[in-house]
């Protein structure tokens, strides 16, 4: 029987979509030596009011995600965290907040292929969050804004963005 890959931007039943395959590398570089195939939920990640979250309140909200699109959330409150789950496989099947490689190089290169991303108006929620943390300053994670591929280190506390939360399942390599 022939394995057949997703093409990018296909919704996969009980997965998500599609947003390609991730070999995720640590902050200096170093492969962690696995590679995913990538599936981004459907719609981005909002309050009870349909507005986006701060950092904190998103990862918060992640974590206690019950069977959204087919899946639990995971607690993955940075990419440090993350990266350890992916070692283990205990992130595996769980959502979590992007890292910055996988927003930027996945969500946003494959937004319209994607679909559903706040990318036009003046406001803070055509900004996504990470996990990534900048590495002496856990208070700043990286979000990129989804209208022009700007990004910045923006305080977990201070704006409310959005996020579109993924998941992974592990490929042989």
């Amino acid at each position: 029987m022939a394995i057949v890959q997703a093409q990018i931007g296909e919704l996969i039943p009980g997965k998500g979509i599609f947003v390609g395959v991730w070999k995720p590398k640590d902050r200096d570089g170093a492969s962690l030596g696995n590679a995913f195939n990538v599936y981004a939920a459907p719609e981005d990640l909002r309050s009870g009011r349909k507005a986006p979250l701060n950092f904190k309140d998103t990862a918060k909200r992640v974590t206690a995600l019950k069977n959204w699109h087919g899946h639990d959330g995971g607690a993955f409150a940075n990419n440090t965290a993350l990266y350890k789950a992916l070692a283990d496989g205990s992130a595996i099947g769980k959502w979590f907040i992007p890292t910055r490689d996988l927003l930027m190089d996945n969500l946003y290169e494959n937004k319209d292929k994607i679909g559903g991303f706040q990318t036009s108006g003046s406001g803070h929620d055509i900004w996504y969050w990470s996990c990534t943390e900048l590495r002496d300053y856990q208070s700043v994670v990286w979000s990129t804004r989804f209208s022009d591929s700007c990004g910045d280190w923006t305080n977990k506390d201070t704006f409310r963005l959005s996020c579109r939360p993924c998941l992974v399942e592990a490929l042989a390599i």
